[in-house]
């Protein structure tokens, strides 16, 4: 029989194979960028192209208006608790929450409430 899967979640799997560990990390964030980078790419593209420049800061300084308006929801440890894990980590994606499956429920709540305060 070959390797479970499992033996990748395991604790002695990122010690005893770190170069590997760091590269499924990274391809799991990669999906996962926060607004701050999605900016910032944006800008380090914009000067390469002068002659969109000014367009383009335009619509950067209207997307983090926008993002600076929209209200963000809180949440109560009382209410989190009753709640599934499935759900939680739905509502930790919307957040943009470094959460993965991983994690316990506790953590997951504790990530929830630093990221809507």
């Amino acid at each position: 029989m070959g390797n479970k899967r499992r033996q990748m979640f395991n604790p002695k799997f990122k010690r005893s194979t770190p170069k590997r560990w760091e590269a499924g990390e990274r391809w799991r964030n990669k999906k996962n960028k926060s607004n701050s980078e999605t900016i910032e790419i944006l800008q380090q593209q914009i000067e390469t192209i002068p002659e969109t420049q000014d367009v383009a800061v335009e619509i950067i300084n209207n997307i983090e208006e926008m993002i600076s308006e929209i209200p963000k929801p809180t949440y109560k440890t009382k209410d989190l608790k009753k709640k599934k894990k499935a759900d939680l980590l739905k509502i930790a994606d919307s957040l943009n929450c470094e959460v993965t499956v991983a994690n316990t429920k506790a953590q997951i709540i504790t990530a929830i409430e630093k990221q809507s305060s």
